[in-house]
């Protein structure tokens, strides 16, 4: 795995993308993933969903 890391930045830069996991199904999030690395991109993050409650309190 690291060796896929060091060539996603051989270039020194990598376009990285974020996609949150199961958002708005697993089947959209494979295609959204496949569709990112046929686009080129250096590396996918995959995320968990974040469901804490007090994370979207707003601030008074």
């Amino acid at each position: 795995m690291n060796r896929q890391i060091e060539k996603a930045f051989s270039n020194g830069k990598a376009f990285i993308m974020f996609v949150t996991s199961g958002d708005p199904d697993l089947e959209t999030t494979q295609e959204i993933v496949y569709a990112l690395d046929k686009a080129g991109c250096s590396l996918v993050e995959l995320g968990i969903p974040f469901s804490d409650p007090t994370a979207e309190a707003p601030v008074i």
